[in-house]
């Protein structure tokens, strides 16, 4: 993953953008960045292992 690249949950929820990838301890953490139901910005940051990249059909694919 990189940053610029779409991905959701492996768990569901909304599509975010990779805003930047950084490797703590060991593993790789991945910032993401979105907008609410409400427009308002959102960022959190993930383990890799629980995101999937988007291909754009709806269906993601593991993201390593």
């Amino acid at each position: 993953m990189q940053p610029g690249t779409t991905v959701r949950l492996q768990s569901g929820g909304p599509l975010m953008t990779v805003a930047s990838v950084e490797t703590v301890g060991g593993k790789t953490l991945v910032h993401c960045v979105w907008f609410d139901h409400e427009h308002n910005e959102r960022r959190a940051s993930y383990p890799q292992a629980a995101l999937v990249e988007e291909t754009g059909t709806g269906k993601g694919r593991t993201g390593k």
